[in-house]
């Protein structure tokens, strides 16, 4: 490596971490330019090049690389959600939006600052715009400028909590069924086909929490549920929905983290449950059991934890960073995990090691990240601190787009297959949702 490219990865290490003053002097005494603006090279450079050799001093990396593990993106770039379709203004009567979540039926659910829940159907309006509508719009337009007029939906508004809602999740085989988690400690079962003044609305409710319940995730198969909070505890629950839409559902597990609760996710496509916390330096996997062939009825749940997953690339247990936010990749053999420390890790389930390193997005510990695959697995989703959403190829760790549409921040993020387009979805404090294509 020259003396320019050493100058230049150093230039651009400043210039990530805002260190305006060092960075001026930097290229006065060294005589060079440096313009952000046309960087192409991959987003914390010296961070990576410094992990990678302290990685390889110590531990044996995996023969697999990158380009083993990911698709190039290449092909895809036309495709990715990276336009505001749609700013949504209005739903939430100008109060922040915590949590937004669309239906593969264009059901939007929204929950906001003021303990209410918002369901709106924007399936007619997804459907009248045209799968080419990227091809066809004037390339004059401001990309952070909606494509289609703002929306001012009428929604159903739904009562279903004393605080505000934290968390939704919808069920994968009943999708009028949700569960939704709460400021007031509570986790709620409801059945969103009803009326808000129906009193079969609450079909159950959970008070097992003794802080806020930060999180709640049904499994793919929808005979399990999970919960997360701030009082270091998880709790799984098992049961069943009836025809009826009457559910069953009872805690069989518990299990007291070393630290506030932030991240649960489930695999999508297996019953296996990720959860991370502060205070830790490891991702912590259970595994749901399965009804055996017959035996359904007397079946009633079970769980068992099966690995810890180490951030740390030397496997130490120093803990530099908190694990905030996880998701599966759509294969479900890695684990991405957004951290208070301006870095996405992306973690084999199998291997159990650090596979990459995303730099570029700034969080800290007042941040709720949050990130989402692009279901080709090529490329990553994240959140940032700056009000945007970083866009990284997983191949090369370079973040490729930095998506602005909000002017708070962004509290929620979700990619969403809706038919034959891939939509994304974003809400913010600024009191409004995004759906992006």
């Amino acid at each position: 490596m020259n003396e320019m490219e050493k100058i230049r990865i150093v230039a651009q290490f400043l210039y990530e971490h805002n260190y305006e003053t060092t960075l001026k002097s930097l290229l006065n005494e060294s005589g060079t330019e440096f313009v952000a603006e046309s960087m192409v090279h991959k987003t914390g450079e010296l961070e990576l090049i410094l992990d990678e050799h302290y990685l390889q001093k110590n531990k044996t990396k995996s023969p697999l690389t990158l380009f083993d593990r990911f698709p190039k993106g290449d092909k895809l770039r036309h495709i990715l959600p990276s336009r505001v379709l749609w700013r949504i203004e209005d739903m939430t009567c100008g109060k922040n939006v915590i949590v937004s979540r669309l239906r593969q039926d264009g059901t939007l659910f929204v929950a906001a600052s003021d303990a209410l829940l918002y369901k709106v159907n924007l399936g007619v309006e997804l459907d009248k715009v045209a799968p080419d509508i990227l091809t066809t719009i004037d390339k004059e337009m401001p990309l952070n400028e909606p494509l289609i007029k703002p929306l001012t939906p009428i929604p159903t508004t739904y009562n279903i909590h004393k605080g505000a809602i934290l968390s939704i999740d919808i069920h994968p085989c009943h999708p009028d069924i949700i569960v939704s988690s709460s400021m007031d400690r509570s986790v709620a079962i409801c059945d969103t086909s009803l009326y808000p003044e129906d009193t079969n609305l609450i079909k159950q409710i959970f008070r097992d929490h003794v802080k806020y319940v930060v999180g709640v995730k049904w499994s793919p198969s929808g005979a399990y549920f999970a919960s997360v909070g701030y009082d270091s505890e998880l709790n799984v629950y098992f049961g069943s929905i009836s025809a009826t839409y009457d559910t069953n559902f009872k805690k069989v597990f518990h299990e007291t983290h070393k630290g506030a609760i932030e991240g649960i996710a489930f695999a999508r496509h297996k019953d296996l449950l990720a959860t991370c916390c502060r205070d830790d330096f490891l991702i912590h996997l259970y595994q749901m059991a399965v009804p055996p062939d017959g035996s359904d009825d007397t079946f009633s749940g079970g769980v068992s934890k099966v690995a810890e997953i180490n951030l740390n690339s030397l496997g130490d247990d120093f803990i530099s960073m908190t694990p905030m936010y996880v998701s599966f990749s759509p294969d479900d053999k890695h684990i991405l995990v957004s951290t208070d420390r301006d870095r996405l890790i992306i973690l084999s389930v199998e291997g159990g090691e650090v596979v990459a390193t995303l730099y570029g997005a700034s969080s800290d510990g007042f941040s709720q990240p949050k990130n989402s695959w692009h279901e080709s697995s090529a490329y990553i989703y994240g959140t940032s601190q700056d009000n945007t959403v970083c866009v990284w190829e997983v191949v090369s760790q370079k973040i490729v787009s930095k998506l602005n549409g909000h002017k708070g921040r962004i509290r929620d993020l979700q990619i969403v297959s809706y038919q034959e387009r891939q939509l994304m979805i974003t809400g913010a404090f600024d009191a409004t949702v995004c759906i992006w294509c």
